[in-house]
C-alpha cells in the first residue's frame, strides 16, 4: 500500500531548500554579466536545488519501493546519483575557474577530471542490468548494490582534486574565493561522512545547500559587483568581465565617456545632483544597446562593452548625439564637458589584449584629453594610437628595469655660467635614459611616465645617489670649481615625508656636504603642494641643503606663496627671453631684492647672453656654453675652461 509517510528525516532538507529557493530567486533576479564563474555557479545553484529535490523524494520513493512500479524507482534514483555524481565535478570546474585556468586552449587538458565521473555514470546507466548501485527486491524492496560505496569514493576523489587545485593556484585566487572553497570542501566532506554512517538523516542536501549559500554570500552575491550609485558594473567586475573575454579569446567592442567637468558639477550642484547626473548617463548607456555591459570605471568615468558591430555604433551614435545637450539635473541645465572614447577592438589586433592593456588604452586617451579645447571630444582608437600606447608601456617596463639594474640609466651635467666671476660655479645633474632595443628616451617622455607609474620616488633616489657618487669621485666639488650641484626633485617627491631622512642618509653615507647640493623645485610644484612642501623645505634646509625655483614664467604662481618659501635661487624659464626685455630685467630686479640669485635657463645665442649681462643676471644656462655631457667629459671641459681662465 502506498504511504505518504517516510522513514527518512527530511525536515532540515526541506528548511534548507525553502532558503536555496530565496536565494536563487535573488540571483536570478539581479543582472549579472555572463562570465564563467557566473554559468558554472548557475549550474551549481540549479543542480543543488534539484539534487536535494531528488533527494526528498526517493526518500518516498524507497519507502514504497514495493508499492510503485519498478521502473520509477529507477528513475528517480538514477536520476538522483547522476547529480551526486555531477556536483562535485562542477565544483572542481568552479575551483578552474577562480584559478583563471579554463579557456578553450586548456580544454584538452581538462579530459582527465572527467574521467572518474564519466566511468561513474556509465556504470549507474548500466545498474538496471548489473545492480551495481541499487536494485528493488520483490521481498525486501530497496536495496544498495555491492557497488554503492563507488558514489563516496568518486565524491572524495573530487574533493581532493579541488583541494589541490584551489591550494596550487591560491596565489591566483582571491583570498575569500580560496577560503571559501576550503569551507565548502570541508561542510562537503563532514555531511557526507555524517550522511554515510547515518543513513536515514538527510543531510547531505542541506550541508551542500548550505555551502552554497555561503558562495553566494562571500563572492557570487550579484550586489558586489554593482555599483550602488549608478547602477553600472564595477571597475573590479570589468576586470573580471576583461579576463574572461581575453581568456576565451572573444573579441570586443567599447565605447567609454569621461565627465571631466564632474568634480565642478559636484562643487556647485552638489554630490547628490552629480550622482543622478551620472545614474542618467549609465542608464541612457544601458538603454543604448541590448547587448551591451555598462561598467563604471572610476568617478565619472563608463565604460560600455559589446561584442556586436551593430550595438557599438549604436551606442557610439546615442552618446555623440545626447552628450553635448543639456542635462537637466535639480532644475539647472547642465553642459557636460567630455571625453567619448571608442575602441573596435576587433579591427585593431589579432586577439583580444589583457585587461590591463584595455584599461592603458582608455586611461592614456583620457589623461591627453582632460583640458580638450573642445567641449565634447570624441576619440577613436587607431592604429597610431595604439602604437603611442605600447610604446609608453614598454617604456614603463624597461625604465622600472633600469632602475632596479642601473642599466642605462646615467647622468649628465650642464654646467651653469656666473657672470659676475666669468666661470662656471655650477651644474645641473640631468638624468639620461638608453635602452639597447628604444634607443635614447628624452626626460620629456620618461619622466612623466615615472610620476604616472609610481616609480618617480625611485627615480628621484637614484638620481640623488648617482649626483653624490660622482661628487664623492671628485674628492669635494671645489676641486671642479663648483659650488653646487643642481638636482630636479619631482613634486610627488614633497608627499613623501622621508624625503628629508633619505636625503641625509645619501649624504652621509657618501660623505658629501648637503651644502654642495641644490634641488630644484617646479614653479607648479611650489603652489600646488605648497603645505607640505613648505615643512618639507624646512626641515631638508636643516642638513644644510639648499633650493632653487625651477622654470619660473611657465605657470602660474601664487607670488606670495612663493616668497615664504625658503629658495636661494630662481631659474628663470627660457620663454621669458621671447618676450619684452623689461619683465626679465623687473623680474630679477624683484629676486635680487629678496636674497635670490638669479638663473635664466635655454640661453643659445651671443645676442641673448647680451641681455642676460646688460640686465644683471647672476648666472646664465644653455647650449650657448654647453649641452649637458657625461662626468668623464664634464669633467674635462671643466678643467679645460679652468685653465683658459686662468
Amino acid at each position: 500500500m502506498l504511504s505518504f509517510t517516510t522513514s527518512y528525516k527530511i525536515e532540515y532538507e526541506l528548511s534548507a531548500l525553502i532558503f536555496l529557493a530565496i536565494i536563487i530567486s535573488r540571483y536570478f533576479g539581479a543582472r549579472r554579466f555572463p562570465n564563467q564563474k557566473n554559468h558554472i555557479f548557475a549550474f551549481i545553484l540549479w543542480t543543488t536545488a534539484l539534487d536535494m529535490i531528488l533527494d526528498i523524494v526517493s526518500s518516498f520513493v524507497i519507502d514504497n519501493a514495493l508499492a510503485i512500479p519498478e521502473f520509477v524507482t529507477y528513475a528517480i534514483n538514477t536520476a538522483f546519483y547522476a547529480l551526486q555524481i555531477l556536483l562535485p565535478v562542477l565544483m572542481t570546474m568552479y575551483a578552474l575557474v577562480l584559478s583563471r585556468y579554463i579557456s578553450k586552449a586548456s580544454i584538452p587538458r581538462l579530459i582527465p577530471i572527467f574521467i572518474p565521473s564519466a566511468v561513474a555514470l556509465l556504470a549507474l546507466l548500466a545498474n538496471p542490468l548489473t545492480k551495481w548501485f541499487f536494485y528493488v527486491d520483490s521481498a525486501l524492496g530497496y536495496m544498495h548494490g555491492s557497488g554503492f560505496i563507488s558514489l563516496y569514493i568518486t565524491l572524495l576523489i573530487y574533493i581532493i582534486a579541488t583541494f589541490v587545485i584551489a591550494y596550487a593556484n591560491r596565489k591566483r585566487m582571491q583570498k575569500a574565493e580560496f577560503g571559501t572553497i576550503c569551507k565548502f570542501l570541508l561542510i562537503v566532506f563532514i555531511s557526507v561522512a555524517a550522511q554515510f554512517m547515518y543513513p536515514k538523516i538527510l543531510v547531505s542536501g542541506v550541508a551542500i545547500a548550505v555551502a552554497v549559500i555561503l558562495m553566494y554570500f562571500t563572492i557570487q552575491n550579484p550586489d558586489s559587483m554593482v555599483d550602488s550609485a549608478t547602477g553600472a558594473f564595477t571597475y573590479e567586475a570589468m576586470q573580471t568581465f576583461l579576463s574572461d573575454r581575453a581568456q576565451a579569446r572573444d573579441m570586443i567592442q567599447l565605447v567609454a565617456i569621461k565627465i571631466n567637468n564632474i568634480p565642478r558639477i559636484n562643487e556647485l550642484l552638489g554630490i547628490s545632483n552629480g550622482t543622478l547626473l551620472l545614474r542618467q548617463l549609465c542608464g541612457l548607456l544601458r538603454e543604448s544597446a541590448a547587448n551591451s555591459w555598462v561598467f563604471r570605471m572610476r568617478g565619472g568615468c563608463f565604460v560600455a562593452i559589446t561584442n556586436s558591430a551593430d550595438d557599438y555604433h549604436k551606442l557610439r551614435d546615442c552618446l555623440e548625439k545626447r552628450a553635448p545637450e543639456a542635462w537637466v539635473i535639480g532644475g539647472v541645465d547642465v553642459l557636460l564637458q567630455a571625453t567619448i572614447c571608442c575602441a573596435a577592438i576587433n579591427e585593431l589586433l589579432p586577439e583580444p589584449p589583457s585587461p590591463e592593456e584595455t584599461i592603458n588604452y582608455l586611461e592614456t586617451v583620457f589623461i591627453q584629453n582632460e583640458r580638450a579645447e573642445s567641449r565634447i571630444k570624441t576619440v577613436t582608437i587607431g592604429r597610431e594610437l595604439l602604437d603611442k600606447i605600447r610604446r609608453k608601456t614598454a617604456v614603463e617596463s624597461a625604465l622600472r628595469k633600469a632602475l632596479e639594474s642601473g642599466e642605462g640609466l646615467e647622468l649628465h651635467f650642464q654646467p651653469i655660467y656666473s657672470v659676475k666671476e666669468k666661470r662656471f660655479e655650477s651644474a645641473e645633474a640631468l638624468l639620461r635614459f638608453r635602452h639597447p632595443s628604444l634607443g635614447s628616451i628624452p626626460p620629456s617622455e620618461f619622466v612623466p611616465i615615472a610620476e604616472s607609474s609610481g616609480f618617480v620616488t625611485a627615480m628621484d633616489e637614484f638620481v640623488i645617489r648617482r649626483a653624490c657618487e660622482f661628487i664623492r669621485s671628485c674628492g669635494d666639488l671645489r676641486n671642479l670649481g663648483l659650488k653646487t650641484l643642481q638636482i630636479n626633485i619631482s613634486a610627488l617627491e614633497f608627499m613623501q615625508r622621508r624625503l628629508p631622512e633619505m636625503i641625509d642618509e645619501i649624504t652621509a653615507q657618501y660623505r658629501v656636504n648637503p651644502a654642495s647640493l641644490c634641488f630644484e623645485i617646479t614653479e607648479t610644484a611650489a603652489t600646488e603642494s605648497y603645505e607640505l612642501l613648505r615643512e618639507c623645505m624646512q626641515d631638508i634646509r636643516k642638513t644644510g641643503c639648499r633650493f632653487a625655483l625651477d622654470d619660473f614664467g611657465t605657470g602660474y604662481a601664487n607670488i606670495s606663496q612663493v616668497i615664504q618659501l625658503p629658495f636661494s635661487m630662481v631659474k628663470l624659464d627660457r620663454s621669458l627671453l621671447g618676450g619684452p626685455d623689461i619683465v626679465v630685467e623687473d623680474l630679477a630686479h624683484m629676486f635680487r631684492h629678496m636674497d635670490c640669485l638669479t638663473v635664466i635657463e635655454g640661453v643659445e645665442t651671443k645676442e641673448q647672453v647680451d641681455l642676460t649681462t646688460q640686465i644683471d643676471i647672476e648666472y646664465i644656462q644653455g647650449f650657448y656654453y654647453a649641452r649637458p655631457m657625461p662626468a668623464k667629459d664634464f669633467t674635462a671641459f671643466l678643467k679645460a675652461s679652468g685653465e683658459q681662465a686662468g
